[in-house]
């Protein structure tokens, strides 16, 4: 597995903690003194991984339906803002996506027979996005073929370790988000 600074070590080495940080100090030429430096490093890779590995499992799953997850996204996105009215624009917002983006995986969707687009009824600008009955026939399908073998997942994990986590993951996404925006008009963005 290749990480940014030339990693190739196994993935065993990222599930030990003092091994890991072993890894990033010989490879990255941090000095010992500087641990917030190695743990933010290590914690961005752990995170990365787990959300390969995530991504990976979602996407054998999501095969036999024919979709990829970010397209499964998009469709669970729909089926919780069931009554809404919902147009690219909210996509886009909501996944922070560029429209481009957007467009492919709603065109693939739409080609698939899950989505179908409508003119809106507020404003004839935008296109309401719609399941089609394939996917509302396929929903419970969908749950059970990746949700229920995901509770695996949580094996070992205490409720209020997971809770703890969901808390810490919150500000995390916070922090990045104010992140996100001083860097963008830093960068000049």
């Amino acid at each position: 597995m290749k990480y940014a600074g030339n990693f190739d070590e196994s993935e065993e080495v990222f599930f030990d903690f003092d091994e890991g940080m072993k890894v990033l100090s010989e490879k990255i030429n941090i000095s010992d003194d500087d641990n917030s430096v190695k743990t933010s490093i290590y914690i961005g890779m752990l995170m990365r991984l787990v959300h390969n590995n995530l991504l990976y499992n979602m996407n054998l799953h999501l095969k036999k339906f024919d979709l990829t997850s970010p397209q499964f996204e998009i469709i669970l996105f729909l089926i919780s803002s069931e009554g809404k009215e919902i147009n690219q624009k909210d996509i886009e917002r909501r996944f922070n996506l560029k429209n481009p983006t957007v467009t492919g995986l709603l065109k693939r969707l739409e080609g698939k027979g899950f989505i179908k687009r409508y003119v809106s009824e507020h404003d004839a600008r935008y296109k309401r996005i719609e399941l089609t009955e394939k996917a509302e026939v396929i929903r419970d399908d969908m749950y059970n073929s990746l949700f229920l073998p995901s509770r695996g997942l949580y094996d070992g994990i205490s409720e209020e370790e997971k809770i703890r986590f969901i808390k810490i993951l919150i500000k995390f996404n916070k922090n990045i988000l104010k992140l996100n925006e001083q860097n963008k008009y830093a960068c000049g963005n």
